[in-house]
């Protein structure tokens, strides 16, 4: 698997925040994949929308793009950026970040001075730096904290029972469905959703984040620095599961019981709706007596996140009766990777830690791509699709990695594939 870099996070970090366009000083390759992705990831203009047949975008309406060539990179390129600035301006008035390529950081243009020269003061800003060195994940995490730190939003009055979502990237499987189904279960608890950053919030939704009482982390690796830094300068404290990610029922369950405890709320009715998907999980497998009597023993693979791993390993090997053939970590070390180790060790399992895929596994859990060319290829009995980069579908019915929807879309795909 080769992870998104993270010059491709920063881009997208940015724009998940529904009124942030970005404008990508660099040549005309670097726009191409990202113009496509962030519309297939996040939509809002029309596809023909004609209002972006002008420079800059030529045609396309996100992420549009200085365009520098040789010339920009002896002479500099700070009117190109300025030029771009203005053209933006006429079509829209969403806020812009200006995220450098990889080369052309390498040029040293003063974007403050383009910014001023565009008349955009308070509603453009250079990102500074390219991220591309580092993990997909912490990139995705520093730009938004970067982010907030520029629009500088100011402590409001704490609202009871109100809470921020963090950690939730807009790369994370059918994310919009996700989203909606974790606010059920806050919902479910009496809390209500202020903002989640980095998954469609907007910049209005993120200078009230700071009234939140809590913040409530999907996937840790990503939402390390925003953590520290809205509860270092507004006082909020953040609320991570010991599982990690709301990932299978047992990791959701976690997530919910974390969430009640920290918030001192009533667990009960989020509890009822993981267990009614339990029951018919339950149900599914008891059913048939082939399939419940095959899945003892179904070998299983993982790549993914550290946070999703673990708590997939507990749930498909603890209440499925799965067996781990090879869990692959990306994101870093960090308790997650320590407890699942720990899990692992208790049952005899460490040696999968890590471990090459076996030429053949009955369940391969990855990203889209992965899945699918595995899949196809007989390498696995069934790929299931959960990280990034996924194939490109049309996703009608909700089919997100998280939460009980997330568990019966898993459960799903494995009982189908016998």
């Amino acid at each position: 698997m080769i992870l998104p870099d993270g010059f491709t996070a920063s881009v997208l970090a940015a724009e998940s925040i529904a009124d942030v366009r970005v404008l990508l000083n660099g040549p005309a390759g670097c726009r191409n994949r990202y113009m496509v992705l962030v519309r297939q990831l996040f939509p809002r203009e029309k596809p023909d929308d004609n209002r972006f047949q002008i420079p800059y975008f030529k045609g396309q309406s996100r992420v549009p793009c200085t365009y520098i060539d040789e010339d920009d990179f002896i002479n500099g390129g700070s009117g190109k950026v300025t030029d771009a600035l203005k053209v933006i301006k006429s079509v829209c008035e969403d806020t812009i970040v200006i995220i450098d390529s990889p080369g052309s950081a390498l040029i040293g243009d003063d974007h403050g001075k383009s910014v001023s020269d565009a008349g955009m003061e308070g509603k453009a800003f250079a990102l500074g730096g390219t991220l591309i060195s580092m993990g997909f994940p912490e990139s995705y995490d520093s730009t938004l904290r970067r982010i907030i730190e520029a629009v500088g939003p100011q402590k409001c009055d704490t609202i009871p029972r109100s809470v921020n979502i963090i950690g939730y990237p807009m790369t994370d499987k059918d994310w919009r469905h996700g989203l909606d189904h974790l606010r059920e279960l806050l919902e479910a608890m009496g809390l209500t959703m202020t903002a989640a950053i980095g998954a469609g919030a907007s910049l209005e939704d993120i200078r009230s984040s700071t009234g939140a009482e809590a913040n409530i982390i999907v996937y840790p690796e990503f939402a390390e620095e925003v953590s520290e830094y809205m509860e270092r300068v507004h006082g909020i404290p953040s609320v991570r599961s010991p599982m990690g990610a709301p990932v299978g029922i047992d990791g959701t369950v976690a997530w919910v019981e974390a969430v009640a405890e920290a918030l001192n709320v009533d667990p009960s009715p989020a509890l009822e709706i993981c267990n009614r998907a339990r029951g018919m999980i339950k149900e599914a497998i008891l059913g048939d007596t082939f399939r419940s009597k095959a899945l003892q023993g179904m070998t299983f693979c993982i790549e993914g996140l550290p946070s999703m791993t673990y708590s997939l390993t507990v749930w498909l090997n603890g209440y499925l009766g799965m067996v781990p053939a090879s869990i692959v970590n990306h994101g870093g070390d960090g308790p997650c990777s320590e407890d699942l180790e720990s899990y692992l060790e208790s049952r005899g399992l460490e040696s999968v830690i890590g471990a090459d895929l076996p030429d053949y596994c009955d369940v391969m859990i990855t990203n889209g791509h992965d899945a699918l060319h595995l899949q196809e290829n007989r390498r696995c009995g069934v790929g299931i699709d959960l990280t990034f980069p996924s194939t490109r579908e049309i996703v009608l019915l909700p089919k997100p990695a998280v939460g009980v929807l997330g568990s019966m879309y898993i459960v799903e795909e494995i009982l189908n594939s016998m």
